[in-house]
């Protein structure tokens, strides 16, 4: 049992880090904008800044989820710890 806790923890921790390292890399930059709109001397969508805004914001939900599952494993892991 102390075998299957440590490894919880520590299955957590891996996807906890590799959440926070999701979150880190695909937050949404300042140059794309989620509506599409393009801030220069013609105004218009652009069907590649959505594209592009949509496949951040999928990323980084993927990391926020990632990083809640490694929180419950963790805690699993601490409460099946002797």
């Amino acid at each position: 049992m102390e075998i299957a806790a440590k490894t919880l923890s520590i299955l957590g921790l891996i996807l906890s880090l590799r959440g926070s390292w999701l979150i880190w890399k695909f937050g949404l930059p300042a140059s794309i904008d989620r509506n599409g709109y393009i801030y220069d001397i013609n105004e218009g969508r652009d069907q590649e800044q959505i594209e592009e805004g949509r496949k951040y914001d999928a990323r980084s939900t993927f990391g926020f989820k990632l990083m809640g599952l490694g929180f419950i494993l963790q805690t699993l892991g601490t409460l099946l710890a002797p």
